[in-house]
């Protein structure tokens, strides 16, 4: 009675295994791929962590360095455009490797997505600009935290995702503006200078 012998056989056996007409596999799955890719999930999760906290540490202590101050508003450092890009990264690292091991053939995928490119394409255009203008937003033009003023509405930016940016108003509620809209107003930055707004008081 050998486990060892038993536990490769369980593991390593594949409950899903699809092979084309000239013999070629198209998909292998087993309980072994399973909990590796299981396993890379997590690994890489606490590496897009790990990488995200090293980037932000860098960012300021490069930025007290060459201000020469001590201590940096939360505001003043743009972190979301690296950071999204550090996540796009790491686990298309991730999606790439589970492909591989899993052994899907990359031929089939290209086939598929250049049979739904066209449709995808129109379909999702307003998505797609929506997108474009997102990262153009993140690149400098908002952060998160600055104080915004668009159409009468001013407010404290929440969050800042690849279709639309959250607003906390003054009045409490959240108010959510696509990356278009946005984009093509002319709004007013009123903390992009400064950590600080400037309010007219008149006597």
């Amino acid at each position: 009675f050998d486990l060892t012998e038993i536990c490769k056989t369980i593991f390593h056996k594949p409950f899903f295994d699809l092979v084309d007409s000239s013999g070629n596999e198209i998909l292998h799955l087993s309980l072994y791929k399973i909990v590796i890719v299981t396993g890379l999930f997590y690994i890489f999760k606490y590496l897009a962590y790990v990488s995200k906290a090293f980037y932000r540490h860098y960012r300021l202590q490069s930025h007290m360095e060459q201000s020469g101050k001590g201590f940096v508003h939360a505001t003043e450092i743009h972190f979301t455009l690296a950071d999204n890009l550090i996540s796009i990264l790491i686990w298309g690292t991730y999606i790439i490797m589970t492909i591989i091991l899993m052994k899907i053939p990359m031929g089939a995928l290209s086939v598929v997505a250049a049979g739904l490119a066209t449709g995808i394409g129109l379909a999702l255009k307003d998505v797609l600009n929506n997108f474009i203008y997102g990262i153009q937003l993140m690149a400098g033009r908002l952060r998160v935290g600055d104080y915004i003023d668009c159409d009468g509405i001013r407010g404290k930016v929440e969050s800042i995702s690849y279709q639309s940016t959250q607003i906390h108003t003054l009045d409490g509620s959240i108010m959510a503006i696509t990356n278009t809209a946005l984009f093509n107003k002319n709004f007013k930055n009123l903390t992009k200078n400064n950590s600080y707004e400037l309010v007219k008081i008149p006597v």
